[in-house]
């Protein structure tokens, strides 16, 4: 550029108008402020347009601050009292704030960072100081409040006349309804004249309905949002959701409900939906003319496509869908039902969308007919978000024996098979309801076996893309665990109906997949297997009762010998003898000894049997509750994971010593330590603050490798790696963890890189 070349100006009103768009930017305003002196001003009126008073000494010098800055005043116009620490501060009445803040129009109070709610009871002459000096207060907000009672509430509402809109936050209302809260009631709804009426968070019934029906002679806009991932919604899902009487001014009515971070919303989703059809009905009879009636929007969100269509299908049920749809079509006003996800860019690219969306269409196919659904996904702006991967946490992860493939499951409900070499994703697909609990591979590598959250185990034949091979019919509840012997002669899958069911394998073309066995203990009844294994030879059949449940004779390992080519007939051995549930089993590779991992804090929690006998060989002296076990290569060693510190220790398994102890990366705990096949290495994740994988070397304990990732990737290695698995050669290792990425690298790659 030449010398003599002037810079370009920006037009003022230009400048004015970037700085307005960034009021929502606090950051941005003060490098405008500070840039230039032409620009102070004009940021100054969105930066100090709201603020916050957090602390008792801010409130008591704030009279001071303000007579030091003359040009501050009337810049403000929204303040709002969160204390955290100090919640007696919500209690205070700040009345040199009404006085000296002439634009003040907006008034808050949020007690969200206190452990307990805070009691808020005003004195009657704070009361009356507030209603003389809080005349222009025209919005505000209450959050996290409890009120003694809905009296209480409503003289502190009575404070601030001419508020037109009020949103109240996850307050209680206190007990039973009394006398003084009808009295109140009423002449609140004199008094008060709420245009614009939201209730959010787990506001209880008493509350919800007194706000509600003090509102209702001129409210126009009325929302209720439910947030189904609060602790507190067991009693209060539908709780809020009040419509009684006439609402002659109503104009907008919104249900906005967000689904809850598990996978379930345990049920009380439904009598959410069965409240808002309730609703509807009275909306309904409202005004029958067309048209005049208030616009009705429902909103339901939700972090994943999968979640929002489990929560529609299985929670609230197709039959309670259709009520709804047919309530929706039958109101002659507005109505729309909206749903809204998350995805990934390689979600919205690939058959996941159509998947999801097409199920989803289906449960409102009437309301998409007549243009009152709609659907949304919103992209996910990240730097992975093209890449294959899981959208929820990796459930499960397993290689082949042969060294081919890598598979993994996740909560998302997906499977991914990957290719060991190329280390590339080969097929991913839709496997079962919920989540995918387990894994197994043939001995062959092509078919591949796995459960989840259904009552039916399915074959996936990867020689053919990987199309569904068999359905397993016969569990009656949901099936957690499954296993391939080493033969490929016999499939195995437990249940939470407490039955271990065994399978034929492809072997024979006519009975390919068959039931051969129901194995059960009945001393143990309907507790459920979380763990079924082969033993190495293939002779025998170990399943592991659900941890925490004690059956009524405390068994909760159950052998069967399925080797002698004939019935197994009745449980063979109950291995017994220890402290508490049992947390995870292996055999050795000779088949000849069992070692498990109890929950016991005071005595040996790691035991080993005989399996001929049924006998206790050996205790290992560790009295921490030991969630991991596993031999090595050579039987010569049992690695453990301790639940409680994170620890992996290595004993000799005749001696019963520690031979190798292992702590994770700083504060982290070792998670999913795994031996590779020729016993050299010790593969261990991490926990969130790290988020590494970590290769030990047996030999001495020395750490070979940390795998972080590459640079990119870095957000992924900061959550938690809780699955790890060498290939069936020894050569790879795969890992992932609760973001949903599978990492893979060869172990020669990784060695050559440190």
């Amino acid at each position: 550029m030449s010398s003599n070349t002037k810079p370009t100006l920006l037009p003022v009103d230009v400048i004015e108008d970037i700085i307005d768009m960034s009021s929502n930017d606090l950051w941005t305003l003060c490098n405008f402020s500070l840039s230039c002196r032409a620009l102070l001003d004009r940021s100054r009126r969105h930066i100090f347009v709201h603020i916050y008073i957090r602390r008792k000494d801010q409130l008591e010098n704030l009279s001071e601050f303000l007579d030091a800055r003359p040009w501050l005043p009337p810049l403000i116009k929204q303040v709002t009292i969160s204390p955290g620490d100090y919640p007696e501060l919500l209690g205070v009445v700040p009345l040199p704030l009404f006085t000296r803040l002439p634009n003040l129009h907006y008034w808050g109070l949020k007690d969200t960072y206190s452990e307990d709610r805070f009691t808020l009871v005003m004195h009657r002459s704070a009361l009356l100081g507030l209603r003389a000096h809080g005349t222009h207060i025209n919005c505000l907000t209450i959050s996290g409040v409890f009120f003694p009672s809905c009296a209480d509430l409503g003289r502190f509402l009575l404070a601030f006349p001419r508020v037109q809109d009020l949103t109240c936050i996850s307050c209680s209302g206190g007990g039973k309804f009394s006398a003084a809260d009808s009295v109140l009631r009423q002449r609140l709804a004199e008094t008060v004249h709420y245009k614009r009426l939201s209730i959010k968070g787990v506001t209880d019934r008493r509350a919800a309905t007194f706000l509600t029906e003090i509102s209702q002679n001129a409210v126009e806009h009325l929302a209720w949002y439910v947030d189904l991932s609060y602790d507190g919604w067991k009693d209060n899902t539908a709780a809020p959701l009040h419509l009684s009487g006439k609402f002659p001014f109503l104009d907008t009515l919104v249900v906005d409900i967000t689904l809850c971070r598990w996978q379930r919303s345990q049920g009380y989703g439904r009598g959410l939906f069965t409240r808002i059809i309730e609703i509807l009905a009275h909306i309904r009879l409202l005004d029958p003319a067309p048209c005049k009636g208030p616009t009705v929007t429902i909103r339901i969100q939700s972090d994943w496509l999968h979640k929002l269509y489990y929560f529609l299908a299985l929670d609230i049920t197709t039959e309670v869908c259709q009520e709804l749809e047919g309530v929706v079509l039958s109101i002659p006003s507005p109505c729309i039902v909206m749903v809204r996800a998350w995805a990934t860019a390689y979600t919205r690219r690939s058959y996941r969308r159509r998947f999801w969306t097409s199920r989803i269409d289906q449960m409102f196919a009437g309301l998409l007919r007549a243009k009152r659904f709609k659907a949304f996904l919103n992209p996910i702006d990240r730097s992975d978000s093209h890449t294959v991967a899981h959208e929820e946490a990796v459930s499960v992860l397993v290689a082949s024996t042969n060294g081919e493939w890598f598979a993994s499951g996740s909560l998302d409900s997906t499977i991914i098979v990957w290719d060991a070499e190329s280390r590339t994703a080969v097929w991913d697909w839709v496997a079962h309801e919920r989540c995918v609990d387990d894994l197994a591979f043939a001995p062959d590598g092509r078919y591949l076996l796995s459960v989840g959250g259904d009552t039916t185990p399915k074959v996936w034949d990867l020689a053919s893309d990987a199309v569904l091979a068999a359905t397993l019919d016969g569990h009656t509840a949901r099936v957690r665990s499954c296993a391939w012997c080493s033969t490929g002669e016999w499939l195995a899958t437990g249940s939470d109906d407490g039955s271990v069911r065994v399978w034929s394998g492809p072997g024979n073309e006519d009975d390919a997949f068959q039931q051969c066995y129901l194995l059960a203990d009945p001393q143990c009844g309907a507790v459920g297997i979380v763990r079924v294994l082969f033993s190495p030879d293939a002779r025998w059949v170990l399943a592991l009762h659900t941890p925490w449940k004690e059956s009524r004779n405390g068994h909760h390992l159950c052998l069967w010998d399925v080797g002698r080519k004939s019935d197994p007939g009745p449980l063979q051995k109950v291995l017994g003898g220890h402290p508490g549930a049992l947390l995870d089993a292996a055999f050795d590779p000779a088949s000849r000894r069992i070692v498990a991992g109890c929950f016991s804090w005071d005595q040996a929690s790691v035991f080993i049997w005989d399996v001929e006998t049924g006998e206790t060989r050996s205790t290992l002296p560790t009295k921490k509750p030991t969630e991991e076990v596993m031999f090595s290569s050579d039987g010569k060693t049992v690695c453990t994971l301790a639940t409680s510190d994170g620890k992996v220790n290595c004993w000799d398994a005749e001696r019963c010593t520690v031979t190798l102890s292992l702590e994770g990366p700083g504060s982290d705990y070792c998670l999913c330590p795994r031996l590779s096949p020729d016993g050299r290495y010790i593969a261990t994740g991490s926990n969130g603050s790290c988020g590494v994988v970590t290769l030990w070397r047996t030999s001495d304990g020395s750490c070979a490798a940390v795998l972080r990732g590459a640079s990119e990737e870095r957000s992924y290695t900061r959550s938690a790696l809780d699955h790890l698995v060498f290939s069936g050669s020894g050569h790879s290792l795969a890992y992932g963890g609760e973001l949903g990425r599978i990492f893979i690298h060869a172990i020669d790659d990784i060695l050559l890189s440190m």
